[in-house]
């Protein structure tokens, strides 16, 4: 007889059948755990759920710089800087840089600086440059200055036009030249018109009192 021959078929079938049903320890947690024992106070290793992480951290330090110089006001949208959090102030960078709104106004107690390849500023009705100080248009090139209708300049005190070569001034129609003394070339010789008196020396005895010649 062989071992354990003194065993029945039943029996060894129902032992198989026991532990058949019996789960693993390990894939059944203790009541009131919720999870299995070898899971707990687990750090993901997946570098997929590692990077998406460090992309959200950035992420979020993106929105809180954005917040620190944007402002929503009942008004409308304000940038402002520099902040505690964006010391360098605000940057808007793109390929194409649009602001549209109703009225926009840049205010800074500093400078502002437009570097750019070209420059245009156009406005549908009105275009007014105030300055509270010196308000210089400087170029490397050609200056031009166009307007459909007039054109005018004005200063409460003194206007200096120079060039270094020629100067030429020109009017399709009158041009006039007012003031209260003109003097062309630094003249101090008045000019004779007709009917004025002149001496025997050539000099002009009663020409005009305020325009003057060499």
């Amino acid at each position: 007889m062989k071992p354990y021959s003194h065993l029945s078929a039943p029996a060894v079938l129902a032992g198989i059948a026991i532990l058949w049903m019996t789960p693993a320890v390990t894939q059944t947690p203790p009541p009131g755990l919720g999870r299995p024992l070898n899971t707990l106070n687990a750090v993901p290793t997946d570098p997929q759920i590692l990077a998406l992480q460090r992309q959200v951290a950035a992420l979020q330090a993106q929105v809180n710089a954005l917040l620190a110089v944007v402002q929503v006001t009942p008004s409308g949208l304000v940038l402002q800087g520099p902040s505690v959090t964006s010391p360098a102030g605000v940057v808007l960078q793109g390929p194409s840089v649009t602001l549209s709104a109703g009225a926009i106004k840049l205010s800074t107690p500093g400078n502002i600086e437009m570097l750019a390849a070209h420059v245009s500023v156009q406005s549908k009705r009105s275009l007014f440059l105030p300055g509270g100080g010196d308000f210089n248009l400087s170029t490397d090139t050609d200056l031009r200055l166009d307007a459909g209708s007039h054109f005018t300049v004005r200063s409460s005190d003194s206007i200096s036009l120079r060039a270094g070569t020629t100067s030429e001034v020109a009017a399709g129609g009158n041009l006039n030249l007012n003031g209260a003394n003109t003097y062309i070339n630094s003249g101090s010789r008045p000019v004779a018109g007709v009917g004025n008196l002149v001496n025997a020396s050539g000099q002009v005895v009663s020409g005009s009192p305020t325009v003057f010649v060499q």
